[in-house]
């Protein structure tokens, strides 16, 4: 047995949720049946589950991962017909399709028990929880490599004046994926840093239109490649072929692992004096089908309870980096260089919220930006068609379809 798993069954046991205790009401065998929107925090709660299924050989774990999109989908699917998993887990702002994934209402005092009070309000949706807290901070950062750059840059002006420098030594200057519209709406933080919180983005059509052009003025000066794919955003980063990269802090264990003290942290680039902001989520497990009252409930919140134990909070730290909901465990952190490095740059963040908007933009998004890129439409006719798609998906998505 591994030092993490004899770790975690001690939390378990800690707990008082060993096998004993449940099997005593349940003989027959069980299981929980978990999805998850984040295939990087598979490997770490793929631990815990075996480690749970240990302590209780009645009960076994299953778990699935699907893309963000597809999990919204594929949940509002099952759930019309009657099915749908135990546990679904997914960033919070998720929540606000709370109607048509039938998400059990939680206790106020069991959502933000050991989360700190300026998060309570980022869990909430019309006044009311439907999820609890597993990691917060989920966001994209800055990487750099101290291997290529001596003196990091601090605006997006300087990555262009060195731009083609960088090109003559066949260096990509910012790695991003641009393709990917997560990545496209941190540049419309320089215009509008809370678009993805607007109930009525239309508010914000200049500030969109905006950021596309920046966009391709990034791409015309070589700046960033409208054709890199995530190999661009890692495994070029990796191999010295990429000077910055924007990636997600669940690809930090990763990059650390690879590059150790090689790789640096900064703030994103300002743009004309401007900050860019980082869209950041909270990981939480949500109950589609009322699962937190149903018939299994009582291994649904044993199993939700030891996962945000402050002891797996902690091994979930070291084993992925990923920042834990746990204030007592956040606390416990404050001299681990590689939490202080995320932590630093929580002013950056903004936190989204469960709206409407944050649910249904993304289709929209990558389908403008792709039109734009292409050449098929300039940037206030890719902008209105944005529009119209997020309008239209957000009809569907709230009908259930």
């Amino acid at each position: 047995m591994d030092r993490l798993s004899l770790k975690v069954i001690l939390a378990i046991l800690a707990l008082g949720i060993s096998n004993m205790a449940i099997s005593r009401t349940n003989s027959a065998a069980q299981s929980i049946n978990v999805w998850c929107a984040s295939a990087d925090f598979i490997p770490a709660l793929t631990e815990f589950s075996a480690a749970f299924e240990r302590a209780n050989p009645d009960i076994s774990v299953n778990l699935l991962s699907l893309p963000n999109e597809e999990m919204k989908t594929s949940v509002i699917r099952a759930v019309r017909a009657g099915r749908g998993p135990d546990i679904v887990i997914i960033s919070s702002d998720n929540t606000a399709l709370q109607e048509v994934m039938k998400l059990s209402e939680l206790p106020k005092d069991e959502a933000v028990k050991d989360l700190a009070p300026e998060l309570h309000e980022a869990l909430l949706h019309k006044g009311r929880n439907y999820g609890l807290p597993l990691y917060q901070h989920n966001r994209l950062m800055m990487f750099y490599n101290k291997q290529l750059v001596n003196q990091p840059v601090k605006s997006l002006e300087g990555l262009m004046q060195q731009a083609s420098a960088w090109r003559q030594r066949n260096i990509l200057p910012l790695g991003i994926h641009p393709q990917e519209p997560y990545w496209f709406m941190h540049f419309v933080t320089y215009f509008q840093p809370e678009l993805i919180n607007q109930q009525d983005i239309n508010e914000s059509r200049q500030a969109i239109t905006d950021a596309l052009v920046l966009y391709k003025r990034l791409i015309d000066q070589n700046v960033i490649d409208d054709a890199c794919t995530y190999d661009c955003v890692l495994t070029q980063f990796l191999d010295n072929r990429v000077a910055y990269a924007i990636n997600g802090n669940w690809a930090y264990r990763h990059i650390v692992n690879e590059m150790g003290d090689k790789v640096g942290v900064i703030p994103f680039p300002s743009y004309q004096g401007k900050p860019m902001r980082a869209l950041s989520s909270i990981s939480v497990m949500t109950f589609p089908n009322n699962s937190w009252f149903g018939s299994n409930r009582q291994n649904v919140r044993a199993f939700s309870r030891f996962l945000r134990s402050a002891e797996v909070q902690q091994q979930l730290f070291e084993v992925s980096y990923l920042i834990p909901f746990h204030q007592r465990v956040v606390e416990g952190l404050t001299n681990n260089r590689l939490f202080t490095q995320q932590w630093v740059l929580s002013s950056e963040n903004v936190v989204m919220q469960p709206t409407a908007t944050s649910v249904t933009i993304w289709n929209g998004v990558e389908k403008a930006v792709n039109l734009y890129l292409n050449g098929h439409v300039d940037a206030k006719e890719a902008t209105t068609y944005m529009l119209k798609v997020v309008e239209r998906d957000r009809d569907k998505l709230m009908r259930g379809q």
